[in-house]
């Protein structure tokens, strides 16, 4: 069997041409005795996209960009695609523009120890309601962007891994697709987005979910 493993990564490669001209930001959060880091992607002024389990049971949220910190409120939340959407002042930080128009490559972005990455580019495939996404993420970029490789434009919120529950290795990266990101914001029903050609396939009904702070 395999487990998916939501993550909040952090990624620091740079092997892709282009630099993202959207924004990002750190969400920190913090609970009874329980601090929780990850990645929030501006979607629209004074609103950002991050995970679910990165805010999950915290009381005080904040969002961080350069130097700036700014306390965040949750709008609201859908647990089972793992999105949270969260209020706060994103100043002059340039929203994403995402697109359900696929090339098969991209990148992901997060911040490490505070500091925006970017991940090695990677291939992906749209899988019903997730994208299975080739490049290794690590702890940190939780609610990151992937961009694509040709548009530019964010096509999924990174939220898990796929991790073999035999050998414990990593398999491949999952992202929510940004047509069911797209619904959650307009506060819709999710779509299914189509299927994109591609590689990569995984079992999610083999798969069970096992959340990492």
């Amino acid at each position: 069997m395999k487990q998916l493993m939501p993550f909040m990564v952090f990624i620091s490669t740079f092997l892709l041409s282009f630099t993202a001209s959207a924004d990002i930001v750190e969400v920190r959060s913090t609970g009874d005795d329980t601090v929780s880091t990850g990645t929030g992607t501006v979607i629209k002024k004074n609103l950002v996209i991050t995970n679910y389990h990165v805010i999950e049971n915290m009381n005080n949220i904040y969002i961080r960009y350069g130097d700036i910190k700014r306390k965040a409120v949750v709008v609201r939340i859908d647990i089972e695609n793992d999105l949270a959407l969260l209020k706060s002042n994103t100043g002059k930080l340039k929203p994403v523009q995402l697109s359900d128009k696929f090339s098969g490559y991209g990148v992901g972005y997060g911040y490490l120890d505070g500091v925006r990455h970017k991940s090695s580019e990677g291939q992906y495939t749209v899988q019903g309601t997730r994208v299975i996404y080739t490049s290794t993420l690590y702890k940190g970029l939780s609610g990151g962007p992937i961009y694509d490789g040709r548009s530019k434009r964010t096509v999924a919120i990174i939220s898990a891994i796929a991790r073999d529950s035999e050998s414990c290795s990593d398999i491949v990266s999952i992202g929510i697709p940004a047509r069911i990101v797209i619904d959650f914001i307009n506060n819709k029903k999710p779509t299914s987005p189509v299927n994109s050609k591609g590689p990569l396939s995984l079992d999610m009904t083999k798969s069970l979910p096992i959340f990492v702070k």
